[in-house]
């Protein structure tokens, strides 16, 4: 097996995990986990941002687009209480909302006079405030980060090499849920 296919599988598992945990504990937050993205709605979505979303990646929004309603990341206002923000303050965002999120923090000047280059390919995924001014990005930028996830703040550049894949980190954060451990900033609560 590959190692991207390798990924595929530990991020189809920990997804399972994490389902199967929320279904026990928190059946209003499972039963509000919207329906899976299509291949045409990740397909529009590498072709708007001039990308590739690694495999484990695209395996986890064949299954679910995102970790709650739309209206939870989009600042319609949603949910008064969001279900999309799995572990207290963040989510995984759906299709729809990561080509916004992209534009508006990863701007194609933002590089520019900087140690990235002009071609570097950032796709965030994982919001931890509703204005998605922190996030986890993956990396899309063909080379040797290509899948890591990193780190972006307000007023900051991009952190990479956070975790070395997205299977890693539903790996971690599953983990961490089911045997209620700690996450550092990430705290293994559910609103």
């Amino acid at each position: 097996m590959s190692e991207e296919q390798v990924r595929v599988e530990r991020t189809l598992g920990s997804w399972r995990r994490i389902e199967t945990w929320l279904k026990q504990h928190v059946p209003r937050a499972w039963q509000r986990l919207p329906e899976p993205a299509t291949e045409e709605e990740i397909l529009a979505l590498e072709r708007d941002l001039d990308l590739k979303i690694p495999a484990d990646v695209r395996a986890f929004y064949l299954v679910r687009n995102g970790t709650g309603p739309a209206g939870d990341f989009n600042g319609s206002g949603g949910d008064a209480d969001p279900s999309g923000y799995i572990f207290t303050d963040y989510g995984i965002g759906p299709i729809s909302q990561l080509s916004i999120w992209a534009r508006n923090h990863f701007p194609p000047d933002i590089f520019e006079g900087t140690e990235f280059s002009p071609s570097t390919r950032l796709l965030p995924l994982i919001v931890f405030d509703p204005d998605a001014w922190s996030m986890l990005f993956v990396d899309c930028t063909p080379g040797d980060g290509y899948g890591q996830l990193g780190w972006f703040g307000e007023a900051s550049f991009p952190d990479m090499g956070l975790y070395p894949s997205f299977a890693d980190y539903l790996l971690y954060a599953s983990d961490a849920l089911s045997a209620g451990r700690d996450m550092s900033h990430h705290r293994p609560e559910v609103r």
